[in-house]
């Protein structure tokens, strides 16, 4: 059985959620006047900094910072924590619902439900909200794939195939749309 994909936050210099917090406005400087690009910092320091600096915007009512806290932890591999942070936003914010989904399907910080995995990813794709937009077709291939499976959710051939042909139709619109670049 193959696990259900999670989607990556947009990766910078250091390939990791950290850098995205060390960028945030406020996030303190490790060296006074000097902007923080992780220099100065071991990994255990900042991801403590992160943390605190996280929990504190929470405090002042950023929900944006109790997914990202929650992503941090999930790539801390501390799913538990991870799981408890996304729980707390799922119902505003399309990203924790997604990986939430993800945890439940794959077991990760809490028993294996495959059929709660299925059920966030169909409130995904079902959504008319802009916000889900962009994770609409992770979530997709996400239910195709279970679908095909047989894994929280009645197996089907036929609707692991109708889920892959939106996929499909959007690789080719992407293709479409770079076809210059593809030459």
């Amino acid at each position: 059985m193959e696990n259900l994909s999670s989607e990556p936050l947009p990766r910078k210099q250091e390939g990791d959620i950290l850098y995205a917090i060390t960028q945030l406005l406020g996030f303190p400087d490790k060296v006074e006047g000097e902007k923080c690009e992780l220099a100065g910092y071991n990994h255990s320091e900042l991801v403590e900094t992160a943390e605190h600096y996280l929990k504190e915007r929470i405090q002042e009512g950023d929900k944006k910072a109790t997914f990202l806290l929650g992503q941090l932890y999930f790539e801390e591999g501390w799913y538990e924590d991870a799981l408890l942070q996304f729980h707390k936003v799922k119902d505003d914010d399309y990203q924790a619902l997604y990986q939430v989904g993800v945890m439940y399907y794959d077991g990760l910080g809490i028993q294996e439900d495959q059929s709660k995995g299925v059920e966030y990813m169909k409130r995904i794709i079902n959504s008319d909200s802009s916000q889900a937009n962009h994770l609409k077709y992770a979530a997709a291939y996400n239910l195709g794939l279970a679908c095909f499976e047989g894994c929280g959710i009645r197996h089907s051939d036929e609707e692991a195939e109708r889920l892959s042909s939106g996929i499909q139709k959007l690789v080719a619109m992407a293709m479409w749309s770079h076809r210059e670049l593809l030459v």
